[in-house]
């Protein structure tokens, strides 16, 4: 029952998270600066929710930590770091810029 109510709420998580990414990149290629925070945001808080999450549906499913969750949550971290580090590096030019 809560395996099925939190791999349900990691689920949502990672297609909203595709999502946020979409916006984000498409923000960063439009240069629609003040999109910039919020995105950088709603990432950060995404990954944090999806690690959580993963951890938490490792812990119910009884197999215990793996290699197989551990390269999936460092791809996962890799894409949400990378999104992070332009949103970050285009806002600190935005600021020095303007």
């Amino acid at each position: 029952m809560i395996y099925g109510i939190v791999l349900g709420l990691h689920i949502t998580a990672a297609i909203v998270t595709l999502g946020v990414i979409a916006y984000a990149l498409n923000a960063l290629l439009q240069k629609h600066v003040p999109a910039y925070k919020n995105a950088a945001r709603a990432v950060a808080f995404l990954a944090i929710f999806e690690v959580l999450s993963g951890t938490l549906l490792v812990g119910l499913s009884h197999i215990g930590f793996t290699s197989h969750f551990l390269i999936h949550i460092a791809a996962y971290l890799l894409v949400c770091a990378a999104t992070e580090l332009l949103l970050i590096e285009r806002m600190r030019r935005a600021v020095w810029v303007s």
